[in-house]
């Protein structure tokens, strides 16, 4: 039986992309391998987002390369946004992966794989048009059995001028109301219990399949499914939170009160040569809004530090942003100049030690946030979910955090706990991310 490996790399959605591959392979015959010298076929599923992306994408590429040069007979594959960007650069420049596929690799993969065990051919094939969105009710590859991200929809309308996902991915693409469903709940009999609902802007979806916004009733449908026990929402868009989603998202317990939203910069100028919606005061205004709407959000955004023309006082409002509006969860990223962007011709640019020097002064303010937040939790009591163990410490998250990108509760337990366990935890300390308790 021939095995494969996928390396995954770059955002929850990559990951959903790659174990949609999986999925397609093993019902074709293919085994997966953790290990990926045993592998007779290594998948590369890049991220080409950012600068750090591309060169962690192509690093690892040539990582694998190197080792084809002892083990000769395995195949090398790259697919994924950085080789949907640059498929004739990867193909020409590292003639040691043998085929470049696209984002929408998942019912070619499979042909591509055997066509290189029977031909030995190098293989370029990257589909430029918007195909429809991989719609198959196939029950996905997921190694983490308790919890599971759902792809809702694909590509993005907004072209935000720093962002090159609408050329990647192209326009906004809902999936199929009841393929999602399906999805969902054979994820469910397999034993997931979060579901984290994704998609390049999850507030949008169904406005270009059905003409309007079905997110609400979505998660309303998710909610009725047994063995859920959690749906966590990322990528909202600020503005299309409404009335109804507030309404759903107060009335029903298994929707996490944790909002993703990615705001970017709260200089009005900025936010308007990013070509993004609102503005300093209209944001400020909305997040008072959510919270006094939803007891018990938590929120989660992002901030870019260093675009096009950014100055001093700019940055001052980011910072002093964050000192007051005092969101729970918050990343900071240094601007990255992308080619094909309308931000790549703007000027002046930002140098490098100035925009990490910046980015280094806003993750310490927020460190300051994020710290006095979790010493607030200090004696209170949470539903933890148990994600595994560390050095005989189980390791869970509230519902106030995201897996991989938010912090930990650490456990302690005299029982014992498996991954998927939920558990009620009284909080006894915390730092500045991470939160330490014990079972009740």
């Amino acid at each position: 039986m021939l095995k494969y490996y996928i390396e995954k790399l770059g955002c929850a959605k990559n990951s959903n992309d790659a174990e949609l591959m999986g999925s397609v392979l093993e019902s074709k015959g293919f085994k997966y391998t953790d290990d990926y010298k045993k592998a007779n076929f290594i998948i590369v599923n890049t991220c080409g987002f950012i600068e750090s992306a591309k060169k962690e994408a192509i690093d690892t590429i040539l990582f694998y390369a190197e080792l084809k040069k002892e083990k000769k007979d395995i195949f090398l594959i790259v697919t994924g946004c950085l080789s949907q960007r640059y498929p004739e650069d990867i193909f020409n420049d590292i003639p040691e992966v043998d085929a470049v596929l696209g984002v929408y690799a998942f019912k070619e993969l499979y042909e591509t794989m055997e066509k290189l065990f029977k031909e030995k051919k190098r293989i370029l094939k990257v589909n430029k048009d918007q195909p429809v969105i991989f719609d198959s009710t196939i029950s996905r590859s997921s190694r983490q059995q308790h919890v599971s991200e759902i792809k809702i929809a694909d590509g993005c309308n907004n072209y935000c001028s720093y962002c090159v996902i609408p050329i990647i991915r192209g326009d906004y693409r809902s999936k199929r109301f009841e393929s999602i469903i399906s999805e969902a709940e054979t994820l469910a009999e397999r034993g997931v219990k979060e579901l984290i609902v994704i998609a390049q802007e999850t507030t949008k979806y169904g406005v270009d399949l059905y003409s309007q916004y079905r997110l609400s009733e979505l998660l309303e449908r998710l909610s009725e499914i047994v063995g859920i026990e959690w749906i966590r929402i990322m990528y909202l868009n600020i503005w299309d939170i409404n009335e109804e989603l507030i309404k759903v998202i107060n009335e029903n317990e298994k929707i996490c009160k944790y909002f993703d939203i990615p705001i970017q910069n709260i200089s009005s100028d900025i936010i308007k040569a990013m070509n993004r919606r609102g503005n300093k005061e209209e944001i400020i205004e909305k997040i008072r809004w959510l919270r006094e709407n939803i007891p018990g959000l938590i929120i989660r955004s992002t901030l870019i530090t260093g675009f096009p023309g950014e100055t001093q006082k700019q940055f001052e409002e980011n910072l002093e942003f964050i000192k007051e509006a005092r969101l729970e969860r918050l990343g900071v990223f240094m601007y990255s100049d992308e080619e094909g962007t309308r931000a790549y011709e703007m000027e002046p640019k930002v140098d490098k030690d100035t925009m990490q020097k910046r980015q280094n002064e806003l993750m310490l303010a927020q460190s300051d946030v994020s710290l006095e937040f979790n010493q607030s939790l200090v004696g209170k009591r949470f539903k933890v979910l148990i994600d595994g163990n560390d050095d005989g410490v189980y390791v869970g998250r509230t519902y106030m955090s995201a897996p991989e990108i938010d912090g930990f509760v650490f456990v302690e337990s005299k029982k014992e706990l498996k991954p998927g366990d939920f558990v009620e935890v009284m909080i006894k300390e915390a730092s500045e991310y991470d939160l330490f308790g014990v079972i009740i």
